[in-house]
């Protein structure tokens, strides 16, 4: 992740994550909640214009007070004067317009990240589309190391209607979906592989860039968090949607599992003493890039019997993972000890 601009410009607007303006470099207090989601909700339309029906909506839903409209003018002229200090009163200034159609604020790409976004990711793909996909990774990666979190931290500002800045959240994992394509033939998808992560954190049930994630995860030789990758959204949208995974997870599932190279066991019940007893089942059983095989396992209760597993005693590391699954090492078999 890298900071958007070079602190020479008078204003730089970052909507990329939480809302930031900063005036040759120095970050700017933009005021209360609602006066920040209404230069959020501008910069998200890119110089297009917003219309104070629109404001009002974003701010109240359906029952916005009596003088709604009072308040978001007297909102803009705040923000006007914070964004040009010397600005006259009731001027629009040079940086938030207004008209018939509604406010709108000036910006280009040297100025909003999200403008300067896009660019690039256009530049990535002319450049994939005429077989210089090198240039279009280079291009892919500088945009997405702009992305520093959730569009303008709107869902943390608590406002309901979440539809401007959850547009501009797919449009980026969009990009990171093709940027991970790109990558998984170029470089294995080591080049992708940290952004991915703090991204797929974010779009949870993006099944698209959780697929993504998984195969980078594989290719990379983190073949363990893969799979508990996996497991964890299967589980997640199960018990919040009442759904299984869609197609594209499940055929990154499976080849990943075809990478390991090691015979997948189902059902498999057994007994595991470290930290606490634990009954467990084991889901499947990898070799990791040191070629250690590892047991990725998830939690079972209500069985009045196990089957035996033997499994590193003292060594064994339990790492935890989103609800029950974790990954422990299998030690040597019994006849082994006995040499």
């Amino acid at each position: 992740m890298t900071d958007f601009g070079d602190g020479s410009r008078p204003l730089l607007f970052e909507l990329l994550g939480p809302l930031r303006v900063r005036r040759y470099g120095q970050d700017l207090n933009l005021g209360p909640r609602q006066q920040r989601l209404i230069l959020a909700l501008l910069l998200t339309r890119a110089g297009e214009p917003v219309s104070t029906p629109e404001v009002i909506t974003m701010l109240w839903g359906n029952q916005p007070p009596a003088s709604a409209k009072n308040i978001v003018h007297r909102y803009v002229g705040n923000l006007r004067h914070l964004l040009e200090p010397g600005i006259a009163p009731r001027a629009q200034g040079c940086w938030i317009t207004s008209d018939a159609a509604g406010y709108r604020v000036v910006a280009d790409e040297s100025n909003l990240d999200l403008l300067a976004f896009r660019k690039l990711a256009e530049e990535a793909r002319a450049a994939a589309d005429t077989g210089n996909p090198d240039t279009a990774l280079a291009a892919y990666t500088k945009a997405l190391e702009m992305w520093r979190g959730p569009c303008a931290g709107a869902s943390d500002m608590l406002v309901d209607q979440l539809a401007p800045f959850n547009a501009v959240d797919y449009e980026c994992a969009a990009a990171a979906v093709e940027a991970a394509d790109l990558s998984l033939r170029l470089d294995s998808g080591r080049s992708m592989l940290n952004m991915l992560r703090r991204m797929a954190t974010h779009h949870f049930f993006d099944e698209a860039l959780q697929a993504r994630f998984i195969l980078v995860l594989s290719a990379a030789g983190q073949q363990a968090e893969a799979i508990a990758r996996y497991h964890s959204l299967r589980r997640r949208l199960l018990d919040e949607l009442g759904v299984d995974p869609g197609a594209e997870v499940q055929a990154a599932y499976r080849e990943i599992l075809k990478r390991s190279n090691v015979r997948r066991e189902d059902n498999v019940v057994t007994r595991f003493e470290y930290p606490d007893p634990k009954i467990v089942r084991l889901v499947s059983m990898i070799r990791r890039s040191d070629g250690a095989i590892v047991a990725v396992v998830t939690s079972v209760t209500g069985l009045a019997a196990t089957t035996e597993r033997w499994l590193v005693d003292d060594a064994a590391v339990w790492t935890e993972f989103p609800r029950d699954l974790a990954i422990v090492d299998l030690a040597k078999r019994p006849e082994d000890n006995q040499a």
